[in-house]
């Protein structure tokens, strides 16, 4: 099965380890059925440790083991033999294998034909490669293969499963050609579903260029930032910034870093690419000078490509953040190159162009077996800095300390040596913040207690000693807050004197949840099994956290001061509640302490209020009387004539001056234009009545018109004028294009509805 991209190598390579596992021994088959089969085996040992197991069977790996000595197998053909073997690696991707072992599935009878794999599609990758895609098919017992036919020719044959990949590249073509795609499935039995209906691609004409991956912001720091994107072939590339700096390849290639330096603090730049007749175009912000306020998101094991990554990427991109950091855990199951673009650039689209990421690495971006050394695929897809794997970074007057849990990390070694100077060099700034992914502290049931204690016990001494303020961290699926620690590793005591280290879970960006059972420890403030993400709203003063959960609601809220901040005083961490997700509480905001010498007051931070509709629905020209309020979509169009209205209810201005008002939609359609937005002064309309006949007409005044829109992306328009207090608002948007634009409503899938974003400023 093709990966995606054809790989260069990365950057870095792996750490020096170079001993491989012993290899697992005593493999033994157990509950063997006719299409299924459990195999255990002997713990391995590693001069570092044993990061997992692959089960590998008749040469092709089916299962991936994070812990244990177990696994079951499915999806294999009945009364067959099948060779069983068992590799053990580390995080250096050295590898053991054990002993093969022959397992012998039971006969069954069946004669029932699988059903036809549905959702079959075939798209032009480039003037040599069509790719295809499909989704599993139902079947009495399972189905265990794939077969795919061009132009009615067969010409592969691919397994199925659990942990197998429903994609194929067909490579070799000619350019310009149109090719006819047919596939079925193969039960356990050798029974064979009727083929699907023929899906016809053509390939791009010889020497087409197009940007497959990106862009997407490396390493942005104060003065310099990398605009990364792949191309679906080799060429040559020219990214140009908006402040005259341009940058080209010096050769052909597929991966593109665009690097510049230069630049001003805090500030936006826009840039455009052009590649071929391939273009794009974005823009970013620097790093926040010292003293600055600025928002930045953080989220964790995510990387699943399923609705609820989409749902907690739809919040991510509307809190607005100017970066993102990640937990780790970015691509499941295996942290392979192949899945990168349905796993974090497809999801995240909507915002990766803008908003630079800083990702740390997690064990699943060492199962990765696509090339030497562990997290190949990571390391090929992210530049960083350091060495990749543990790196730090200034923002505005927070240090960022990002660690790898993967490699050696206690007292001695490498990591350990490299933090410790890290740290001890960044004592100036008003925040020191780690990131690793596997946490100091979680009362999960379904985490690892051993790597949970192991990290806690390493790493919460250097945290003290060195007066870092938070620590966030993952492989927990869920939520959760600890109070203020020290003596992490002996008494845990909670404190509000300003000297603790508070610790945040934050591992529900979409791969799945883990429970929490028993009653809760005394230092848990705060837990969610729910998905969700972080944001931190800073400046030299206060970090300002929200959870945010995947439907938009705030699952905790909490306030860090920085005792060493001038003029500040402790605020106190927020008691343990006594429910498993309590309401959240503000903390109070620092008091300023008299003194003779008149105290620097910190500048007030603008708020930002966001709104969901209160109704919102599309109307027809040639349906006049019909009433579209519970559709998922809401539509624009010149042919036949559609119009959208939404109405929102604003609060919380006040005497406040409004300085700015920005409407964010959510695209599910293409289009040329994406809509004209007008006022529309009666808001007494209601999205279950309205119809083209009683809709209300807005203004002749055009607010704002959006340009070009595709298909899975957010876009944002300046409605400024149309707030200037609370209350009730209504527009109304029209399109002067016979290619109409669809957006989701708040009926379409969670996390996507239309947003009102009202910026007020921070004092009347």
């Amino acid at each position: 099965m093709a990966a995606v991209l054809a790989l260069p190598a990365p950057r870095s390579t792996s750490a020096a380890d170079a001993t491989s596992p012993s290899p697992p021994t005593n493999l033994k088959a157990s509950s063997v059925g006719s299409t299924s089969f459990t195999v255990s085996w002997s713990k391995s040992t590693d001069n570092v440790d044993v990061l997992g197991y692959r089960v590998i069977v008749d040469g092709i790996t089916v299962r991936l083991v994070e812990s244990g000595t177990s696994a079951a197998v499915d999806s294999q053909t009945a009364n067959s033999d099948h060779s069983v073997v068992v590799q053990a690696f580390d995080a250096a991707n050295n590898t053991a294998n054990s002993a093969p072992l022959t397992v012998h599935t039971g006969s069954v009878s069946d004669t029932s034909a699988p059903n036809v794999p549905s959702n079959f599609a075939a798209s032009a990758f480039s003037e040599s490669r069509i790719d295809l895609t499909w989704s599993k098919p139902s079947d009495n017992v399972a189905v265990v293969r794939y077969r795919i036919y061009r132009d009615g020719a067969f010409i592969a044959e691919l397994p199925a499963g659990t942990y197998v990949r429903r994609l194929y590249s067909d490579t070799g073509r000619a350019p310009s050609t149109s090719y006819s795609y047919q596939i079925a499935a193969v039960d356990e039995n050798g029974n064979v579903s009727a083929l699907s209906p023929a899906r016809t691609a053509t390939t791009l004409p010889a020497g087409t260029v197009t940007i497959v991956r990106g862009p997407y912001l490396q390493s942005v720091t104060r003065n310099a930032a990398i605009v990364a994107f792949w191309t679906n072939i080799e060429a040559i590339a020219t990214v140009s910034l908006s402040d005259g700096q341009s940058w080209s390849d010096s050769a052909p290639a597929r991966q593109h870093l665009a690097r510049f330096t230069g630049l001003a603090a805090g500030q936006r730049y826009s840039y455009s690419i052009a590649a071929g007749s391939a273009s794009a175009t974005a823009s970013f912000t620097t790093a926040a000078a010292m003293g600055s306020s600025f928002r930045i998101a953080v989220v964790g094991d995510a990387g699943s490509g399923n609705s609820n990554e989409i749902a907690v990427a739809g919040q991510i991109a509307a809190s607005g953040p100017e970066a993102l950091i990640t937990t780790a855990d970015n691509i499941y199951p295996w942290g392979q190159d192949a899945d990168f673009d349905a796993k974090l650039y497809k999801p995240y689209a909507g915002f990766l162009p803008s908003v630079p990421l800083w990702p740390s690495l997690g064990n699943h971006e060492y199962y990765d077996d696509t090339g030497p050394g562990g997290a190949y695929s990571s390391l090929l897809n992210f530049e960083l800095p350091n060495n990749e794997r543990w790196y730090s970074f200034d923002y505005g007057d927070i240090h960022f300390t990002i660690f790898d849990t993967n490699l050696p990390y206690g007292s001695g070694s490498e990591q350990y040596e490299w933090a410790l100077n890290d740290l001890a060099a960044a004592q100036s700034a008003r925040w020191r913040v780690a990131v690793v992914h596997t946490p100091p502290f979680s009362s999960s049931v379904s985490s690892c207690s051993a790597c949970v204690r192991s990290t806690g016990k390493a790493l919460s001494p250097l945290f003290e000693a060195q007066r870092v303020q938070l620590v966030l961290a993952g492989h927990s699926h869920n939520y959760e807050r600890t109070c203020a620690i020290v003596d992490a590793t002996t008494d845990i005591t909670c404190t509000t004197d300003g000297s603790g280290v508070t610790y945040i879970v934050t591992g529900g960006g979409g791969q799945g949840l883990n429970s929490f059972g028993g009653t809760r420890p005394f230092w848990s403030v705060n837990r969610c099994a729910c998905f969700h993400h972080v944001v931190i709203d800073a400046n030299a003063d206060q970090l300002r956290m929200q959870a945010i959960q995947s439907d938009g609601a705030i699952i905790d809220s909490f306030t860090l001061s920085n005792p060493t901040a001038p003029g500040a005083t402790p605020t106190p961490t927020s008691s343990p509640a006594s429910t498993p997700t309590p309401t959240p509480t503000p903390t109070p905001a620092p008091t300023p302490t008299p003194t003779p010498t008149p105290t620097p007051t910190p500048t007030p931070t603008p708020t930002t209020l966001v709104f969901t509709p209160t109704d919102d629905s599309y109307i027809r020209a040639d349906k006049p009387t019909s009433n579209f309020g519970t559709a998922t979509a809401i539509k624009v169009d010149n042919s036949p004539l559609k119009d959208f209205l939404l109405k929102f209810s604003v609060s919380g201005v006040g005497a406040r001056q409004v300085t700015s008002v920005r409407l964010r939609l959510y695209a599910v359609d293409p289009s040329d234009v994406g809509g004209q937005f007008r006022r529309v002064a009666n808001t007494t309309w209601s999205e279950r009545t309205i119809t083209w006949n009683n809709a209300p007409p807005a203004d002749a005044t055009v607010l704002a018109t959006l340009g070009a829109v595709a298909s899975g992306n957010w876009y944002e328009v300046d409605l400024t004028p149309l707030v200037t207090a609370d209350g009730t608002v209504s527009l109304r948007a029209v399109s002067p294009s016979t290619n109409g634009a669809e957006y989701s409503s708040k009926e379409g899938t969670a996390g996507f509805a239309p947003q009102l974003v009202v910026t007020v400023s921070a004092s009347p």
